[in-house]
């Protein structure tokens, strides 16, 4: 019987959703009896998570325990795991297309196209391959993986009700215009660019006054936040797009509690817990259907199937003004939601980890 379950990371940063996941997931192990350690590269350790992680080259596992690699770059745990003594799991999470970056990060676009490249060579010798999405799970069983399961990510709920940045909700509110949001990395699968031109669609139809608050690091594509500058200074809407960088958990709550709508038109999602979020605190979504977009949102907002930019804008402004819309998606977002209980989702993963003979 297996008493110790192992995860590995590529890195670990604050406010990440892999991070997130693996420091729930150890805590599901540790309460139910299971020793339980995270290890990472430390070249990719932030400094806040210092004392969560240990250096992956000190593993020191047998065969009778199992090691969870969490998998969404290549990097240098690759070869790691596939000479591990213990028994092999990956947490998928996908990885991101490379051609999404090409131009804007060409050296980060080839580690993407390495990792995607190194999937089938994981199948053999991997157990089981637990995927934040049936759309994370259909890319598995392509490349030739011999047992998937479809676990969401483990969200941390108490998080999303702590109390928000006071300062910022404050300054949120006192602007009088309606506030557009999405919360993600400004990389270029997100896609921030459309939003920013449905944004000047709507301003230039002299729609109802509004912001748009783009929240998230810019982290991993330099090149893009500056395209996204400069099409807001060409759209002549740059003073009514906000970019943020980095925030806090507390400015990050403040948003969601002071913006009006949830827009996110990503096109290559393997999950997308900021929906989650969004969810939670009853913001109307408006999302592009990509990915795992559709799975995860489910009926909690409204599905964009093409992108047709003036037809999205109109939207936006029927969610923004419409009552009895935002009022039935609140509804369907606090049904939707159950699928996502932590308690749920721990008992489903520690069943997967128990079925391991």
């Amino acid at each position: 019987m297996i008493r110790r379950v192992d995860q590995a990371l590529a890195g670990m940063h604050a406010g990440d959703a892999i991070t997130h996941d693996a420091l729930a997931m150890r805590a599901a192990l540790r309460g139910a009896g299971y020793r339980s350690d995270i290890y990472c590269d430390p070249a990719h350790l932030g400094p806040e998570m210092r004392g969560e992680a240990i250096d992956f080259h000190a593993h020191d596992g047998g065969p009778d325990d199992a090691v969870i690699y969490h998998c969404a770059i290549a990097s240098p745990l690759n070869g790691w795991y596939t000479g591990l003594r213990s028994r092999r799991l990956i947490r998928y999470h996908n990885i991101t297309p490379a051609e999404h970056f090409h131009g804007f990060d060409n050296r980060l676009a080839t580690q993407l196209a390495q990792g995607r490249r190194m999937l089938p060579a994981l199948a053999p010798i991997t157990e089981l391959a637990i995927c934040d999405s049936a759309f994370n799970a259909a890319e598995l069983d392509e490349a030739g993986f011999p047992r998937t399961a479809v676990l969401p990510i483990v969200l941390d709920f108490e998080a999303f009700d702590q109390p928000p940045d006071a300062a910022r909700l404050a300054a949120l509110r006192a602007d009088s215009r309606r506030k557009v949001l999405f919360v993600g990395r400004v990389v270029p699968n997100k896609r921030q660019e459309d939003l920013i031109k449905v944004h000047a669609l709507r301003l230039r139809a002299g729609r109802t006054p509004s912001v748009l608050h783009i929240v998230g690091s810019y982290g991993g594509a330099p090149r893009y936040i500056e395209h996204l500058v400069a099409l807001a200074r060409h759209l002549r809407v740059a003073d009514s797009v906000h970019f943020t960088g980095l925030v806090s958990h507390a400015e990050l709550l403040a948003h969601f509690h002071g913006c009006d709508l949830f827009l996110c038109l990503s096109e290559h999602e393997g999950f997308c817990v900021p929906l989650v979020e969004a969810m939670h605190h009853r913001l109307p979504i408006i999302a592009y259907a990509a990915g795992a977009v559709p799975e995860t949102l489910g009926d909690g907002g409204l599905l964009v199937a093409r992108k047709h930019l003036p037809a999205i804008a109109e939207l936006v402004d029927i969610a923004l003004s419409d009552q009895t819309l935002r009022r039935r998606l609140a509804e369907q977002q606090a049904a939707r939601l159950r699928a996502f209980a932590p308690e749920r989702v721990e008992r489903e993963f520690l069943e997967l980890i128990r079925s391991l003979a």
